[in-house]
C-alpha cells in the first residue's frame, strides 16, 4: 500500500489503530547511531553505535567514498562520570580509544595492529582522549574508583610507547571534575569545576604548557566556561556565558556575542562543536528557537552567519585539510555525514529512511515566562481530535530537539502525536532559561506540561481523556511527580525515573551527587522539601494507570527506586505494570530490551485507552486493571 492509500485508509480508523509505516523492528534495527565526528589526513571518522548488535561502539573511517570498521571486535566506549565520550581520537599517524570490555585504552599506528596502552582495571577509567603524537602522549581524564569513599577524577598523560602500569602521569589534581583537554603547541587546557556545582553551572578554563604550572583562563562563579579548543596558530578558545549565552570566546579578546547558546550543557566529554575553515572563519553551531544549526564566524570581525542549510541539529563538526566534515541530525531524513564546501553540505554517507512526522515549533505561555516544545502532529480521522504523549527529556538539564526519530514515527504513524516539552531548565535557550529550574525542579517542569497540554486541548489540537506523559530518568521524575500533581493525563510511563529525591542523594554517582542541591536545595538541611516533592509519598493523590520500566544495573538512577513506587502504586490498587531488564544500566541498549520495551508501551497504552494496534503485539500484564 502506497503512502497516499494509507493515509487515507487510516482516516476511516481509530487513533492508535492506524496501519502504520513501520512496525517496532524497523524502530530498532534503523536506529544505529553516527557521533563524534573526526577529521585526520584526507579521511574522516566517526563513532558508530550498532543496533543491531545491542548499541555495540565502533570507530569508522570514511575514505574517498569507502567505508571501513576499524574495531569490528571492540565495544568502544567509556564509562567515566557513567555518561562517558570522548572514547577517542585520531590523528594523521594514530588512533587511540577506550574499549568497554577491558576498560583499557588501545593506540593503533595506521595500518598496524592496535595494542593495549594501559592496564585492565575494573577501577580506573578513561575518557576524553586528546592525541599528543609529537610529544609521545595522549592526554586523557583518569577516574579512579575505591571502596569507602568517592572517585578520584585527575588529568593524565599516557605514553603511546608504554605500558603505563601506573595508569598515567598527571598533569592536573586537585579539582573534582575534569572535562575533556585540548591540545596544541605544546600547550594544553581543560575545562574543571567543583562540587556543589555542575559543569553548567560555574566552570572554569585552565591552561598550561607541558612543564609548567596550570594558569587560570577563564570562568567562575555564576559563569560556565566549557569546551576549550585551539585555532592553528595556537590560540585558544573557549565557550562562555558570562553574557547569558554560551558564546564562543578567543584569549585574544574576541567574543562572538550573540542571544543564542552556540553549545549545549557538557553531560560527556565530547568535542568542541567548532572548527576552523581557514585563517579567517570558524563554522560551528547555535540555537534558535529550539533548532541547531550551522553558522560561520569571522574571526577578524566577529561577525555571526547563519548558514540556512535546513538541517535540524548538528550533532559534530570536525575539520582537517582535506576539509570540513559535519554530522547533522534532520527532521524528516536520518542522520547524515557530510563535507561542508562552498557554503553547502555535500552528502558523504546517507542512509533510507521512513516517511516521517516534522514538528511543529510552538511556545506557550508557562508560569515563568514563554516556553518552548515540539508538537509532532497525526493526520486528523474526523473523530475529534487525537491522543498525544506528551515526552520529557532528561536531565532535567537537558533539551528536545527535532532531528529524525524512528520511535517519534512509530508513534505518529499509528496515529497518537508526540509533544516534546523543553520545560523550564532545558538546554539551548541560554542561561537565564536554564536556571528557571534552579530550586524549583518538580515545580516548574510539571506546571510547563501541564501548561502546555492545557493551551492544545483549548486550541483543540489534542483529546483531553487520551492524555499520556513519558519520560526517562529525570524525565521520569517529571512524569511521576505530574501524575501525583495533576489529574491532566490518563496513563504515564516511567523509564528508570526517579521517585525518592532523598534515596537519590545517597545512591547515585559522584557526578551527579550535588546536583540536586541546585534543583531541589541543600541536603540535608532541606531535606523537608525533598520529602514534598517525591512522588513516593504522594501516591494518595495518584490515580492513573502506570507502567514502569527499568535496568537492574542501573548506577543513576537505582532499581530500588522502581521497585518502591511500583509497590507502592499496586499496594493503592491502581492500575501498574514493572518490568525489570536484566543487565541493563541507564538507558537501554539490548536489542532484546528495546524491542520488549517498545512493544510493552504500545500494549499499556492500548489497553488503558481502549484500542486495537495493528500487527502481533505482545499483550503486557497490567495488575489492577480491570
Amino acid at each position: 500500500m502506497c503512502q497516499e492509500d494509507t493515509m487515507r485508509h487510516n482516516r476511516d480508523m481509530k487513533y492508535g489503530e492506524y496501519h502504520p509505516n513501520l512496525d517496532i523492528e524497523d524502530v530498532i534495527s534503523g536506529s544505529d547511531g553516527m557521533q563524534q565526528v573526526r577529521a585526520a589526513g584526507d579521511s574522516c571518522y566517526w563513532l558508530a553505535n550498532i543496533s543491531a548488535e545491542n548499541n555495540r561502539g565502533t570507530i569508522k573511517r570514511w575514505h574517498n567514498g569507502e567505508v571501513f570498521d576499524l574495531t569490528p571486535d571492540r565495544n568502544i566506549r567509556t564509562r567515566v562520570n557513567e555518561y562517558g565520550g570522548g572514547t577517542y581520537d585520531v590523528d594523521d599517524h594514530n588512533l587511540v580509544y577506550v574499549d568497554d570490555v577491558t576498560k583499557q585504552v588501545f593506540c593503533q599506528a595506521h595500518n598496524s595492529t592496535a595494542k593495549p596502552i594501559s592496564p585492565s582495571s575494573d577501577l580506573v577509567r578513561f575518557a576524553g582522549l586528546r592525541l599528543a603524537t609529537e610529544l609521545g602522549l595522549v592526554f586523557a581524564v583518569r577516574e579512579t574508583h575505591h571502596a569507602d569513599r568517592e572517585s578520584d577524577t585527575e588529568l593524565v598523560a599516557l605514553k603511546l610507547t608504554s605500558d603505563n602500569d601506573n595508569f598515567g602521569e598527571v598533569i592536573a589534581t586537585g579539582a573534582d571534575f575534569y572535562g575533556r583537554p585540548a591540545y596544541s603547541k605544546n600547550r594544553i587546557a581543560w575545562a574543571q569545576w567543583n562540587h556543589p556545582n555542575m559543569p553548567w553551572d560555574s566552570c572554569e578554563i585552565w591552561a598550561t604548557e607541558i612543564t609548567a604550572e596550570p594558569k587560570y583562563i577563564a570562568g567562575g562563579p555564576e559563569i560556565s566556561s566549557v569546551n576549550p579548543f585551539f585555532l592553528a596558530d595556537g590560540t585558544l578558545g573557549w565557550f562562555d556565558d558570562g553574557e547569558g549565552y554560551w558564546n564562543i570566546c578567543l584569549e585574544n579578546g574576541l567574543r562572538f556575542s550573540e542571544k543564542y547558546d552556540a553549545c549545549l550543557p557538557p553531560w560527556i566529554f565530547s568535542e568542541p562543536p567548532v572548527a576552523q575553515i581557514d585563517d579567517h572563519t570558524l563554522i560551528g553551531l547555535h540555537y534558535v528557537s529550539g533548532l541547531g544549526s550551522l553558522a560561520s564566524f569571522d574571526l577578524t570581525t566577529g561577525e555571526i552567519t547563519d548558514l540556512d542549510l535546513g538541517m535540524a541539529e548538528v550533532e559534530s563538526v570536525a575539520s582537517s585539510p582535506a576539509g570540513v566534515f559535519v554530522i547533522s541530525h534532520w527532521a524528516d531524513k536520518p542522520t547524515s555525514l557530510a563535507k561542508f564546501n562552498g557554503g553547502k553540505l555535500m552528502p558523504l554517507i546517507t542512509e533510507n529512511g521512513f516517511e516521517c512526522t516534522s514538528p511543529e515549533s510552538i511556545w506557550f505561555d508557562g508560569i515563568a515566562g514563554k516556553t518552548h516544545a515540539l508538537l509532532y502532529p497525526v493526520p486528523d480521522n474526523g473523530d475529534g481530535p487525537p491522543p498525544v504523549i506528551v515526552r520529557c527529556h532528561g536531565g532535567p538539564t537537558g533539551m528536545a530537539r527535532p532531528g529524525y526519530d524512528l520511535e517519534t514515527q512509530f508513534w505518529c504513524s499509528r496515529g497518537i502525536q508526540i509533544l516534546d516539552i523543553n520545560y523550564s531548565g532545558s538546554a539551548g535557550f541560554g542561561r537565564q532559561y536554564r536556571e528557571r529550574l534552579k530550586g524549583n525542579w518538580g515545580v516548574l517542569d510539571v506546571a510547563d506540561c501541564i501548561s502546555a497540554v492545557e493551551e492544545l486541548i483549548a486550541t483543540n489540537r489534542i483529546a483531553k481523556d487520551k492524555v499520556a506523559i513519558m519520560g526517562g530518568s529525570a524525565g521520569g521524575y517529571t512524569v511521576l511527580q505530574s501524575l501525583v500533581t495533576s489529574d491532566v493525563f490518563s496513563a504515564g510511563i516511567s523509564k528508570y525515573g526517579i521517585g525518592d529525591l532523598v534515596a537519590m542523594t545517597k545512591d547515585t554517582h559522584k557526578f551527579e551527587s550535588r546536583y540536586l542541591d541546585g534543583l531541589v536545595g541543600q541536603y540535608p538541611q532541606q531535606v523537608e522539601i525533598y520529602q514534598q516533592r517525591s512522588p513516593i509519598n504522594h501516591i494518595d493523590k495518584l490515580a492513573t494507570p502506570m507502567l514502569i520500566l527499568q535496568g537492574n544495573e542501573d548506577l543513576v538512577v537505582p532499581l530500588n527506586q522502581a521497585e518502591d513506587m511500583a509497590a507502592a502504586v499496586r499496594e493503592k490498587g491502581l492500575p501498574v505494570a514493572l518490568l525489570v531488564f536484566e543487565g541493563e544500566g541507564h538507558g537501554f541498549r539490548n536489542v532484546s530490551t528495546r524491542k520488549t520495551a517498545l512493544a510493552a508501551q504500545l500494549s499499556f497504552l492500548a489497553q488503558v485507552w481502549g484500542f486495537e494496534p495493528a500487527g502481533e503485539i505482545a499483550k503486557l500484564a497490567i495488575e489492577n486493571l480491570n
